[in-house]
């Protein structure tokens, strides 16, 4: 969502984009991407039950480097009037 790269300032409908997650509890969000092929998080407390990542794959980052997956699991995401399953997050300290 950078409007600089874009070359334009994002609609005020992309605002609805973003859902908290537990914010009482957690203090964090989740920021939807519609072109992202897994669901990523840097803080192991919002998985619900972490297991270990074996594999040696990485996400990339777009300056080409990557990020190790340390866990996977799922999540429910909560939003103001809804609620979320999201199956195999992959947690990447």
């Amino acid at each position: 969502m950078n409007s600089s790269f874009q070359g334009c300032h994002p609609s005020t409908d992309l605002t609805a984009m973003v859902a908290d997650i537990n914010a009482e509890f957690l203090n964090c969000q989740w920021l939807a991407d519609s072109g992202a092929n897994a669901h990523v998080t840097n803080n192991v407390e919002n998985l619900d039950s972490k297991r270990p990542f074996d594999g040696n794959e990485t996400v990339g980052e777009g300056n080409g480097a990557g990020l190790s997956i340390k866990h996977t699991s799922s999540s429910i995401v909560h939003s103001h009037n809804n609620r979320f399953l999201l199956k195999n997050i992959i947690h990447c300290p």
